[in-house]
């Protein structure tokens, strides 16, 4: 059996982007039995405040719109302030409208400021703010499905895109790198497959969102080969 150290960078990507980046093998791997990964990183460039996430409007007409981004608790509040009146302390938000309401179909920052859909928010009252997502990153790929299922999701049913290979925690704060290093690898069985091209595709582990912003990742596989 031969083992090849098979190394990814997405800034050396063939085609595409980082989120979606495909490699054009210089060298074909033929007859794969499996794959491990030995060793992956990634930058945090990921937005908390995402794209079709980043809505709030009253029942007077006032809407707020944030551009995409990362925020820190202090800007994403300020923001909220410039249409509501809404303080922050210990993870939880304090709003106070009076007669004003949230028109909840219309606001599509509710996961982000903990409300739900089918409730009414009016007067005072109290919601959870959650900023710290994404809390995973998906890897999928192609050519090396994860056809086990070793990652299943708890809760409700996610199945956007592909079923990933690797999923990694964001364990460090926004512009610095997050790593995997896993003392135990498994491997992900390809059955006497050939890598010749391999597509990738990055989500939020939660949503399945695509992460467009990710800037950059790199990724160290170990193949065994019949």
């Amino acid at each position: 059996m031969k083992t090849f150290q098979l190394i990814l960078d997405s800034r050396t990507r063939t085609s595409n982007n980082a989120y979606d980046a495909c490699f054009q093998l210089s060298k074909p791997i033929s007859r794969v039995k499996t794959v491990r990964v030995k060793f992956a990183q990634f930058a945090n460039t990921l937005f908390n405040i995402a794209p079709g996430e980043n809505i709030l409007t009253l029942s007077t007409g006032a809407t707020l719109i944030i551009p995409p981004g990362f925020y820190t608790q202090t800007e994403f509040i300020t923001l909220l302030q410039t249409i509501c009146s809404v303080t922050y302390n210990s993870g939880k938000l304090t709003w106070t409208l009076g007669t004003v309401s949230i028109v909840t179909a219309a606001t599509t920052m509710r996961e982000v400021i903990g409300l739900s859909l089918n409730n009414t928010y009016t007067g005072t009252f109290s919601s959870w703010l959650y900023l710290a997502s994404p809390m995973n990153v998906d890897f999928s790929c192609n050519q090396i499905n994860d056809t086990q299922g070793y990652i299943v999701y708890s809760g409700r049913d996610r199945t956007i895109n592909n079923q990933p290979f690797l999923s990694i925690p964001v364990t460090e704060g926004h512009g610095n790198m997050c790593f995997y290093s896993p003392h135990n690898m498994y491997d992900i069985k390809i059955g006497n497959g050939s890598l010749s091209q391999l597509d990738f595709l990055i989500c939020d582990s939660s949503s399945g969102r695509v992460l467009t912003e990710l800037s950059h990742w790199s990724m160290l596989l170990e193949v065994d080969c019949y």
